[in-house]
């Protein structure tokens, strides 16, 4: 294997590890805030400009 070579698997393979650390994180985001806007309903706070409801997904 070439010095090139192994240098575009290496690029790679941190490229991806990147990108699921990225999603890991956004997910982990979105969860937050679903938490955060469900326990503002059910104390029967104001929530004006609320995002959709997202009961019916499983974060």
């Amino acid at each position: 294997m070439s010095m090139l070579h192994k240098l575009i698997m290496l690029y790679l393979f941190l490229m991806s590890l990147f990108k699921l650390a990225w999603i890991k994180s956004l997910s982990t985001t979105t969860s937050y805030s679903v938490a955060f806007w469900r326990s503002r309903r059910e104390l029967g706070e104001e929530t004006e400009g609320k995002p959709p409801d997202l009961h019916d997904y499983d974060y």
